[in-house]
């Protein structure tokens, strides 16, 4: 069933890929046509603290990456998001 204006779309942290091209790429051979980009999992500091959810930085390179994969596999970005934990302990997280 073909619903007009709607896509079928994927959140990028439940595809489990290494780097923006790969999840983007991985979306795409499933069909999808839509992503939504957590970015948090495609830094450095997600192999430490892989429940945190937002980047301390989120760089115009893994922008610029995202802009050409999607492009590349023509996946559209339908979204950006990560959250942080509100109910933390530590005031700092908050």
């Amino acid at each position: 069933m073909e619903v007009e204006g709607m896509e079928l779309g994927i959140l990028s942290c439940e595809i489990k890929k290494d780097t923006i091209t790969e999840a983007i790429r991985d979306a795409h051979e499933k069909g999808f046509t839509a992503i939504q980009l957590f970015f948090y999992q495609f830094t450095k500091e997600y192999a430490t603290f892989p429940s945190e959810k937002m980047p301390d930085v989120m760089t115009v390179d893994m922008a610029e990456e995202a802009r050409r994969a999607a492009k590349k596999y023509g996946v559209k970005i339908s979204g950006v998001g990560g959250f942080f934990n509100m109910v933390s302990r530590d005031l700092n997280v908050r």
